[in-house]
């Protein structure tokens, strides 16, 4: 549906491509290659609040030296919030709770940032699994290529 590749650098652009189908999968590749985003039951429509529910979950690749292969991790809804989708006229967040942002994507979509969140008691998305510390602190990133997929 939307890719910053092949679209350019457009919040506009991927709201306009992203408002009528659900569910996505945003899919993200930060500066360090790390790649991860967030599965959205609903469309991206720009609202004062959060909307969404408990399908929505974050993702991240984790990169298995030894196996020489990559997994995927999913961090589901914990049910103690519903903050899921926040699609602000200047950036786009996905999970909450205490002030924080699961996964935190700017408006100019070139930087973001990951902070584990009540919504998914999810790990700082962007972090390298290999330093278990820095999967529980929050840590900004800057955006390779972003994509948007929808599915049926």
């Amino acid at each position: 549906m939307y890719s910053t590749e092949q679209h350019g650098i457009s919040y506009k652009t991927m709201l306009d491509k992203c408002k009528t189908n659900a569910p996505l999968i945003i899919a993200i590749r930060d500066s360090n290659d790390a790649v991860f985003g967030a599965f959205l039951n609903e469309p991206l429509v720009r609202k004062p609040t959060f909307y969404g529910n408990g399908t929505c979950f974050l993702w991240k690749t984790d990169f298995d030296a030894d196996k020489k292969n990559y997994s995927v991790k999913v961090f589901n809804h914990t049910k103690d919030d519903t903050y899921f989708i926040l699609c602000h006229p200047d950036f786009l967040a996905v999970g909450g709770g205490e002030g924080v942002f699961g996964l935190w994507i700017s408006s100019d979509l070139t930087n973001g940032h990951s902070q584990p969140c009540s919504t998914f008691d999810n790990d700082t998305l962007s972090a390298d699994s290999s330093s278990p510390d820095s999967l529980k602190s929050p840590a900004d990133f800057d955006i390779r290529c972003l994509e948007v997929w929808s599915f049926e």
